[in-house]
């Protein structure tokens, strides 16, 4: 589906810009290189584990983690850019990947992507 490649693109470049800032503040913050390494890298595990990017069911003291990870809002942007009203052939006809759109509404933000691209920039 090319409808959708500039929004596409669009978010990649500001997961992109969110994760070059997260790199730039923890340098910034830790003046030794190994520790600002190892500290970058945990951090980027701890978003992407918290934010849903590998793990869906998360203890509720938790949740909190995933509303700091800048890959959770590019992850649900391009879903929504992807599938949102996508039709594709199944063996009994037509059908709809996302039905009703049910699944794009539990994303955070509803089945818009505005919240996501606020959230990144």
């Amino acid at each position: 589906r090319s409808d959708g490649f500039g929004w596409h693109v669009l978010v990649l470049f500001l997961n992109s810009l969110a994760a070059h800032s997260a790199g730039l503040c923890i340098g910034a913050w830790v003046r030794n290189m190994k520790r600002a390494m190892t500290l970058q890298t945990v951090y980027m595990l701890t978003t992407m584990i918290c934010g849903g990017f590998y793990v869906t069911r998360i203890p509720t003291w938790l949740e909190w983690v995933g509303d700091l990870s800048f890959i959770r809002y590019a992850y649900s942007a391009l879903i929504k850019i992807e599938y949102a009203g996508a039709h594709y052939d199944c063996p009994k006809g037509r059908c709809r990947v996302l039905g009703d759109d049910a699944q794009l509404k539990q994303l955070p933000g509803g089945p818009f992507i505005g919240i996501q691209l606020a959230a990144l920039a």
